[in-house]
């Protein structure tokens, strides 16, 4: 792992505690690296942590997974049973 994996796995996990803080809500390592390169992705930044840090200061709820309606499935935004997910279950047994 290079330096670079490094500090993207802090602000991941910076992320992850500040949005648990400013919404309560707790979201995956995978989603925060999505945020991160959302946030970052062609900005030439100088200190990222600190602008990651105040552009999710600035409007928390807007950096949230995406609610997916009752009886969906949040992976594939399916109506449950989702055809995919069962057989995957069916393919793991």
């Amino acid at each position: 792992m290079d330096n670079s994996d490094d500090e993207d796995q802090v602000l991941d996990q910076k992320i992850i505690g500040l949005l648990a803080e400013l919404t309560g809500v707790t979201i995956t390592a995978t989603h925060a690296t999505r945020v991160r390169r959302d946030i970052l992705t062609g900005r030439d930044v100088a200190r990222p942590h600190s602008y990651i840090v105040k552009t999710i200061k600035s409007r928390p709820r807007d950096f949230l997974p995406a609610r997916t309606a009752p009886g969906t499935c949040p992976a594939h935004k399916l109506e449950l049973p989702c055809r995919s997910c069962a057989a995957d279950q069916k393919a793991a047994s």
